[in-house]
């Protein structure tokens, strides 16, 4: 297998190394199906959270359920260099119960407090969607007949780590990605899967510069 063809997903570690966001989920505006209620085009999506409890620290990548959160000039620097992906602001919550308790009272919880002193922070996500192609090991859960949004039940054959058991990935298993349809972007995402997928020239950037909290799973090939 070719490596400068794989492609991998962005994987930010779950721990209580660095501070993590739990994000309030809202739904996006925009235009759904009006068969299955998949969203077709987004209009506007708002990236609201708050600090969990475990850690005071914050790495260059924030784990946030899924999403990809950055550092803003680390986002700034990425974009300079390579296609693919947006930013959009991180909102945090305002609420009396996140800031840090005032003298006399004391908190043995660690935790990032509000008034929040730490760098700025984005959501980095895709602005560069492709399909993925047949020979992809996965299972179908449905696919919409109005607007041809597929369901998928799972991705067989991707390497899988969560943080005790790993998992290789099959080397005749995975997704697999047309590269004209990638053509010269480093960052994309997977259509109808929620999935965020790099180039080997990304990931070898991101570990060159000595990033901190993000790793990277096997997940499929170019062709092409």
């Amino acid at each position: 297998m070719n490596d400068d063809a794989t492609l991998w997903q962005i994987n930010i570690p779950v721990t209580y190394d660095y501070a993590q966001l739990y994000r309030y989920y809202e739904d996006p505006e925009g235009t759904e199906c009006e068969e299955c209620g998949a969203m077709l085009t987004i209009t506007h999506d708002r990236f609201e959270a708050e600090w969990s409890d475990g850690s005071d620290q914050i790495g260059d990548f924030v784990s946030s359920i899924g999403d990809v959160v950055v550092r803003a000039d680390i986002a700034a620097e990425l974009l300079k260099k390579f296609r693919g992906a947006t930013t959009q602001p991180v909102e945090l919550a305002d609420h009396p119960s996140l800031y840090r308790p005032k003298p006399p009272k004391q908190s043995r919880v660690k935790r990032v407090w509000l008034p929040y002193e730490g760098p700025e922070l984005v959501w980095l996500k895709p602005s560069h969607s492709v399909p993925l192609l047949d020979q992809s090991t996965v299972e179908i859960d449905e696919t919409c007949d109005s607007c041809g949004t597929i369901v998928y039940e799972q991705f067989l054959g991707v390497e899988e780590y969560n943080g005790v058991q790993h998992t290789p990935r099959d080397p005749d298993g995975g997704l697999f990605i047309s590269a004209k349809a990638v053509g010269k972007h480093d960052l994309f995402g997977v259509e109808c899967t929620g999935l965020f997928l790099v180039t080997t020239k990304f990931k070898q950037h991101i570990e060159k510069q000595g990033y901190t909290n993000i790793r990277f799973l096997n997940f499929g090939t170019l062709v092409g």
